[in-house]
């Protein structure tokens, strides 16, 4: 997924290198600052979609029913006479 974040806002940077002339004349003087924008909402996006991923796995996680502890201990541990 690292890729085709970072493709897609290599995709506007290199688009906003190809067509600059006439994104100067269309956006303006400040279309830079557009375009900087635009990739920070991209990289905005990007973190945001992985924190999510990463809380959904994190609470899948702890909704998996374990065992009880005293009963695993009793099943693996053996008491020492």
């Amino acid at each position: 997924m690292r890729r085709e974040r970072a493709s897609s806002a290599s995709a506007v940077v290199g688009a906003k290198m190809m067509t600059h002339v006439w994104l100067k004349t269309l956006v303006g003087q400040h279309f830079n600052l557009y375009l900087l924008a635009v990739v920070l909402l991209i990289l905005a996006a990007g973190v945001g979609a992985s924190l999510l991923a990463s809380r959904r796995e994190r609470a899948n996680k702890e909704s998996v029913v374990r065992p009880n502890a005293e009963r695993l201990c009793g099943l693996i541990c053996l008491p020492i006479k």
